[in-house]
């Protein structure tokens, strides 16, 4: 259906996008290592499309896999936690109490 050029077309359209993301995402105050890391592999990604070499895009295929068992790992120890609306921020516990009508 689609050729490997028009297939290059989109990967590339996808990671600039990915890039322009992880970027506004670095200069935020939460969470700003997770997002400079993965724009690290973009621009990784990127420049393996670029030069055409398979060896890059198999080590950003791979650190993406790692990335989203990472993520899949940590929603799992923090979701009861981010359910029960007690997570600590800082010095603050950020409680989240329903009321009894709720």
């Amino acid at each position: 259906m689609y050729d490997f050029h028009t297939a290059t077309k989109y990967a590339n359209v996808l990671l600039n996008a990915q890039i322009v993301l992880c970027a506004c995402g670095a200069l935020s105050w939460a969470f700003g290592g997770v997002a400079t890391l993965t724009f690290g592999f973009a621009l990784l990604a990127h420049v393996g499309l670029e030069v055409g070499s398979q060896k890059l895009l198999r080590m950003y295929t791979i650190s993406q896999l790692a990335l989203l068992l990472w993520d899949v790992i940590w929603l799992g120890l923090w979701a009861g936690r981010i359910d029960r609306g007690t997570v600590r921020a800082g010095g603050f516990t950020l409680n989240n109490k329903k009321t009894p009508g709720e």
